[in-house]
């Protein structure tokens, strides 16, 4: 099932096309096809196991297509690797990987801003901490040492300093305290104000008023596309997407 944008225009900034993906032998997604356009937001909704991780590593480049293509901007890249992709405008954030462990934190974040030659790094690196205090305070501590909710902060900081014109997100909100994950998806909806299309995978709903689109993802198919600020009261799309019964939809 193909999943597509409001009007943005001709191209998408973000396609793929027939994925699938595969552990060993085991195949885990099936020619996935979705769309993403410019400024545009989507979150992949499904239960545990249902290939949304593997799907964020697939676009950015962490996991191997078995078929299918993707392209950013029109340029194929399924071939292309994850620092190729970066400096291309596509950022991914997937917990610990999203850090370098052995640097420390503004290490981490001067590494980030080299990666793509930021002439403003201080400048991004000094609003990154502005936005995520508790790093600023911890700047010189290994990132290897962080809890995993710190090192989602870190990777978001990362998006922070890099602005890229896609930010590809694995579960934003998990592991943080209610008052944190808030200023999480605050900062989410602030990316997408300044122009980053957001792709978020989230078991939760709580993305959902940072994004437009929904994509339900179940077994490693897509089975179905909603618009976000309507999910929650679609309990009947929603037990079908988490093998569930209505009554037991999540919220």
């Amino acid at each position: 099932m193909s999943s597509s944008p409001a009007e943005t225009g001709p191209e998408p900034l973000l396609a793929a096309e027939g994925v699938a993906a595969a552990y060993g032998d085991v195949e885990v997604l099936h020619d996935i096809s979705l769309t993403l356009g410019a400024g545009e937001g989507i979150v992949i909704v499904g239960r545990n196991g249902a290939g949304k991780s593997t799907l964020v590593r697939v676009l950015t480049g962490l996991h191997p297509t078995r078929r299918g293509t993707i392209r950013l901007a029109g340029a194929d890249v399924t071939r292309t690797d994850t620092v190729g992709r970066v400096a291309l405008g596509l950022t991914g954030v997937i917990g610990g990987e999203a850090v370098f462990g052995s640097l420390t934190i503004e290490e981490n974040l001067r590494a980030f801003a080299h990666c793509v030659g930021r002439a403003d790094a201080a400048a991004r690196i000094g609003s990154a901490y502005e936005a995520l205090p508790a790093l600023g305070e911890r700047r010189r501590q290994l990132a290897s040492t962080l809890s995993g909710g710190q090192q989602q902060q870190l990777g978001l900081a990362k998006a922070l300093v890099l602005r890229p014109r896609v930010l590809l997100i694995d579960e934003p909100t998990l592991g943080l305290a209610p008052i944190v994950a808030a200023s999480v998806l605050q900062l989410l909806r602030d990316l997408r104000a300044e122009g980053t299309a957001l792709v978020i995978s989230d078991e939760s709903l709580v993305c959902c008023d940072c994004v437009d689109r929904a994509v339900l993802l179940r077994r490693g198919e897509v089975v179905g596309e909603h618009p976000a600020a309507d999910l929650r009261s679609r309990t009947d799309v929603l037990a079908d997407a988490f093998d569930l019964d209505a009554a037991r939809t999540p919220r």
